[in-house]
């Protein structure tokens, strides 16, 4: 018998897995009166129980009410990760009176809470009227094999809501016998893996033949083609296919170094050695670059350059301590009034002087040389030099 539900009562949780005959059913030796009952036990947190636990497990006729059957009391049962086994009819025998009405109802009960709903017990336990195989009932047969995780062999196999139990045998062989006809659900490995839609036919065996239990390693992202590869996830929506792990990466992130481990691993947006892309790196003339918003820019200017022309690909073009049209910043252009040949140096503006002229305000950026000092009597053969009284300047000569 297995329940599907898991039902709470106090601080305990009771999934019963379910019932079965403590042996086989021989051809024509007297059925046996004892009965396995498997169980898995958890606390309020939902966690596996261990320990030792007092159980007490009861036959009623009703689901709810009904008359008492039958009733056995265990002292001491061994849970261990959830796990437990008792053989019912040990102390007192299940008598095959018992099993000649209608369903049964198994009432269990732990630590003193009693574990509802009632769970129904139905076509295994009634085996013990039989002494002989039955023409009206079926068999499921198969073997279980697993792709990844521990081996098949004691695997636990049962159909669900139904009191058909086994456990897979060395190889992963397993048998389910009196099973009346009908479509089922095997149900492999604690729920992992369902076989549906099996159908049982009165004297008939239906042969499952190989069942595979575990993940699908052409398909599962985390046994990607071999068990326990796992598809890289970050900045990634991974996907295996046909055995063969696929990254859809996630915007701004590309896959660069096409290792599928670590996903997604450059962020484009703002990686100088992949902006915008795998391998476009940022880099410009005479300045230090960045990524923004996967572009390229320029961060800054090496000192004595400036990017004068505002465009991120030609750098920072103009060298503004040599530069006369742009002399210590963009735009500052030196004078050529009355210069030779103007020249900017150290982001100043510099060049001589024309003949018979002079800077004598030391702003040769603005206007030059701006002085004529051959004829200017307040700045006569040079500045700040003024004619005395009525004297003029000739050729720079006062006189």
């Amino acid at each position: 018998m297995t329940a599907t539900s898991r039902i709470r009562h106090g601080c305990l949780l009771v999934l019963a897995l379910g019932l079965a005959l403590v042996c086989g059913r021989p051809a024509s030796a007297a059925v046996p009166s004892l009965m396995n009952y498997q169980g898995y036990l958890t606390d309020n947190t939902n966690a596996p129980a261990n320990g030792a636990y007092t159980m007490k497990f009861a036959l009623y006729s009703d689901s709810l009410a009904g008359s008492l059957l039958w009733t056995e009391t265990y002292a001491s049962v061994s849970v261990t990760a959830g796990v437990f086994n008792v053989v019912l009819g040990t102390s007192v025998p299940l008598p095959p009176t018992v099993f000649s009405g209608a369903t049964l109802w198994l009432q269990s009960t732990v630590n003193g809470s009693d574990i509802l709903p009632r769970r129904a017990v139905v076509s295994v336990a009634y085996a013990f009227r039989a002494g002989a195989v039955d023409p009206t009932t079926g068999t499921i047969a198969g073997q279980v094999q697993s792709t990844c995780g521990p081996s098949p062999d004691g695997m636990l196999i049962y159909i669900p809501g139904r009191s058909f139990v086994v456990y897979a045998a060395t190889g992963g062989t397993f048998q389910f016998d009196h099973v009346p006809p009908g479509t089922y659900t095997v149900r492999f490995n604690g729920g992992t893996y369902d076989a549906t839609n099996v159908t049982v036919t009165a004297g008939g065996t239906t042969n499952l033949g190989i069942v595979t239990v575990g993940p699908n390693l052409q398909t599962d992202i985390s046994n990607c083609g071999s068990c326990n590869h796992a598809c890289g996830n970050a900045n990634a929506t991974p996907s295996c296919t046909a055995g063969n792990c696929q990254l859809t990466c996630n915007p701004g992130f590309f896959d660069c170094n096409g290792a599928n481990a670590d996903g997604c691993e450059k962020n484009v947006t703002n990686d100088t050695q992949n902006c915008g892309g795998c391998g476009i790196a940022c880099s410009f003339p005479n300045s230090t670059a960045s990524c923004s918003a996967s572009t390229c820019q320029i961060s800054s200017c090496n000192a004595g350059f400036a990017n004068c022309d505002g465009m991120n690909g030609t750098g920072c073009e103009v060298n503004i301590n040599t530069d006369p049209n742009n002399c210590s910043s963009c735009g500052n252009t030196c004078s050529s009034n009355h210069i030779n040949v103007r020249t900017c140096t150290g982001g100043s503006c510099t060049g001589s002087c024309s003949a018979g002229f002079a800077d004598c305000n030391s702003n040769k950026r603005i206007d030059g040389c701006e002085v004529n000092i051959s004829n200017d009597p307040n700045n006569c053969g040079n500045c700040g030099h003024v004619c005395p009284g009525t004297q003029v300047c000739v050729s720079g000569t006062c006189q």
